[in-house]
């Protein structure tokens, strides 16, 4: 006999197997820690998409952009068979920025950020640079184009402390919620590190102006891990703003001066499950000058489960009208 399964153990037992395939064996993240939530499930799904898939061979553009929409696929169906708690849709939004002048990528190193709310006046945030890994080896010494000849990584250290002072956010802390994923061949889990992890690493070697860095190391992380982080519950803090696990923390008032800045840096996600972060996303909106693409998608926040309750319980009070 066939043992059938509901949604949600299927829908569970798929981002265990994503969990497993995307974060080492000896990480502290384990299913049964798991939260399983939207955005955890899009998370864990979309690395793992990625990482199973054959487009390794992809340009780290077309990589950022091929995460992009599973993350966008990967959301609108978590949300709709998990459900949310909060009673209101859950929001899903892209802001891209017109990648010309001198907030381009070419100038500023940055391929995107992401904008997650965990409450009506808290938001994490976190930027990342993509890069393709060969053999267990990267390069992030890419030289600048005509008009920003800077090495691309120089780049990425003053975007990240030019944005961090826009916030207020401490010298210590300004390179530690930017961070490099690396995008490794097939069936082989992304990496990351922040900036303030990698930093140590150069000098400490003593390649600041070669070209490749060995991502075999332990200090490289999970990138899969890293997003998940974006999810855990901290205990609240009176700063407005500060790091956990590689994540920006800001409050309302932080934001409004930060996020219009990140809008203008770089392309920005925003995955809001609870559709809690309603001021948050203005604030991204009002940023439209700088942006070519403002678009915010409410998501149904009734699960499929919810859905099939209210139907049946539809059916039965027709059925007993009759």
């Amino acid at each position: 006999m066939v043992e059938t399964k509901n949604l949600q153990q299927a829908i569970f037992e798929k981002c265990h197997k994503a969990l497993l395939n995307t974060v080492p064996a000896a990480s502290l993240l384990t299913a049964d820690s798991l939260r399983l939530s939207p955005t955890v499930a899009m998370f864990l799904l979309a690395v793992d998409g990625m990482t199973g898939s054959p487009m390794s061979g992809l340009t780290e553009e077309s990589l950022t952009a091929n995460f992009a929409g599973r993350l966008a696929a990967q959301f609108a169906w978590a949300v709709e068979c998990i459900g949310n708690e909060g009673g209101k849709a859950a929001m899903w939004g892209e802001y891209s920025k017109n990648g010309q002048g001198e907030q381009s990528e070419s100038k500023r190193g940055a391929d995107f950020a992401l904008v997650v709310p965990v409450s009506d006046h808290k938001v994490k945030v976190a930027i990342f640079q993509a890069k393709k890994v060969l053999n267990e080896s990267a390069n992030i010494s890419q030289a600048g184009s005509k008009h920003a000849p800077d090495p691309q990584k120089d780049k990425l250290y003053d975007t990240a402390q030019v944005i961090a002072a826009a916030a207020h956010v401490p010298d210590d802390e300004s390179l530690t919620w930017v961070h490099y994923v690396f995008w490794r061949e097939m069936n082989k889990f992304p990496k990351s590190i922040s900036l303030a992890q990698l930093k140590p690493i150069l000098i400490d070697t003593e390649i600041v102006n070669l070209s490749k860095i060995d991502t075999s190391k332990g200090i490289f992380g999970s990138f899969a891990e890293l997003l998940v982080a974006a999810t855990s519950k901290e205990d609240a803090s009176d700063e407005k703003q500060f790091v956990v696990a590689g994540w920006l923390h800001l409050d309302l008032e932080a934001a409004k001066v930060f996020l219009p800045e990140l809008c203008a840096l770089t392309d920005v996600v925003f995955a809001d499950e609870e559709g809690q972060g309603g001021d948050f996303a203005n604030l991204l909106a009002a940023a439209s000058d700088n942006c070519l693409d403002v678009k915010i998608e409410p998501v149904n926040q009734q699960s499929i489960v919810a859905q099939e309750v209210v139907t049946r319980t539809t059916k039965r009070s027709r059925k007993n009208s009759i």
